[in-house]
């Protein structure tokens, strides 16, 4: 029997490697999350030279826009206007880049712009969940998560999609010239393009440990459709 179905053994092996790419193995229920099949699809593709002339020509003729991150909370009212964070999209990066080469009294070529500038990568800078004052040397742990998905407590964290990198202060979008969004900042982020979705929570957040048991302290920015919208 063994003979027969060996000739099938390598087509086996490689349906297990597909299945385990496209849906990896978790220890627990709670950390699968369905909706990585959605984020994952299709990476976005860069910035074309239109929109790199585009984002050239908009930073130079004016300080670009903030694109805001509104933050959401168990208490927070229906029209509230309070920020988690700061979002910087490709495009938003070149017109700062613009923007502060126009300031020094120069203007910025489609040749001078340097490949992280375009590359489809989102920077996300978040506020601090604790006063600056009082929070704690260690940095945040952030993560992607479907609206309203708590983050207390699973372990490992389950997160929809992994940041590329993570800093914990101004320094990434300094070197595009942005003017640091907050007093109380507490990480940048660099995302995946293809986590920018409609009803996803970015959440930056500590976990303390109390009486009670164990609880997060979380900053946390909801992406809406019309964010999406209205970003470049």
């Amino acid at each position: 029997m063994l003979r027969a179905i060996a000739p099938l053994a390598p087509l086996v092996a490689a349906l297990m490697v597909v299945v385990l790419l496209f849906e990896p193995p978790a220890l627990r229920p709670a950390e699968r999350i369905p909706t990585l099949r959605a984020l994952m699809a299709r990476p976005t593709a860069g910035l074309n030279r239109d929109e790199v002339q585009n984002a050239i020509r908009a930073g130079y003729a004016a300080q670009p826009a903030t694109y805001r991150l509104r933050r959401v909370t168990s208490t927070a009212s229906a029209g509230s206007t309070e920020l988690a964070g700061t979002v910087y999209t490709p495009f938003l990066r070149i017109a700062w880049a613009s923007h502060a080469a126009a300031q020094s009294g120069q203007r910025l070529t489609a040749t001078d712009i340097p490949g992280w500038l375009s590359t489809p990568v989102i920077y996300v800078a978040l506020r601090s969940p604790v006063d600056t004052l009082a929070r704690s040397f260690e940095r945040p742990a952030v993560t992607i998560l479907p609206a309203g998905e708590p983050t207390c407590c699973d372990e490992p964290q389950p997160t929809l999609v992994r940041p590329i990198w993570v800093a914990d202060d101004a320094t990434p979008i300094a070197r595009f010239g942005a003017e640091v969004p907050f007093e109380d900042l507490g990480l940048v982020v660099g995302l995946p393009a293809r986590a920018l979705h409609a009803g996803i929570d970015i959440v930056a957040f500590y976990r303390l440990a109390g009486p009670d048991g164990r609880r997060s302290i979380e900053m946390r920015g909801r992406i809406t459709a019309d964010d999406l919208l209205a970003w470049k």
